[in-house]
């Protein structure tokens, strides 16, 4: 299916859902502010959502997450914006092989960017600043890459990698964070 220049805001839950293993939609342009529960729900427990691809969305001013994956792999995330948010701008949780490609989380309650026991993702021109948190977080990742990575002004760390394995960090710059600004743990 595609979802183009959408809005889909106000609404008494998630804006846009990928249940049971939906694959292979499109999402482009979608204007996705001041829902309820997710900005974009690519999981939950409805996981197993593959080969999404997503551009220019705008996921922001959500109760909860701009964008959630859980056990999503394979997506493809292109010129996606995710600011002011609940929780985080972008959650991802037991999902693999994703890659993300100017991506904007700025201003979130929680943390720019969480992804947590995750594999193979990939970064490249990432901004993650004035989070209320963390601008990157990761717990539990393994094999990733990060290419020109901002993390500037986030409430406690500017990018913060924990217990996790074969972490690249190419280029960017981590400025003026309360706390470190680079934290591996």
């Amino acid at each position: 299916s595609q979802l183009n220049n959408l809005n889909v805001s106000l609404n008494r839950n998630d804006g846009i859902e990928l249940r049971n293993g939906s694959h292979d939609n499109i999402l482009t342009g979608n204007t996705i502010l001041g829902n309820t529960g997710e900005g974009v729900n690519a999981g939950q427990l409805n996981g197993n959502n593959q080969n999404n691809t997503f551009t220019r969305n705008n996921a922001s001013q959500n109760r909860n997450n701009g964008f959630l994956l859980v056990t999503s792999d394979n997506n493809t995330f292109s010129d996606n914006t995710a600011t002011m948010n609940g929780q985080s701008g972008f959650n991802l949780s037991e999902s693999n092989n994703n890659r993300f490609v100017n991506t904007t989380a700025n201003n979130n309650v929680q943390d720019g960017i969480l992804i947590y026991n995750s594999n193979n993702e990939t970064f490249t021109n990432t901004t993650a600043s004035n989070n209320g948190w963390n601008g990157v977080n990761l717990s539990i990742v393994r094999d990733s890459l990060f290419t020109n990575t901002t993390a500037s002004n986030n409430g406690l760390v500017g990018i913060l990698v924990t217990d996790s394995r074969n972490i690249t960090f190419n280029g960017g710059s981590v400025i003026n964070n309360t706390n470190e600004g680079v934290l591996l743990s």
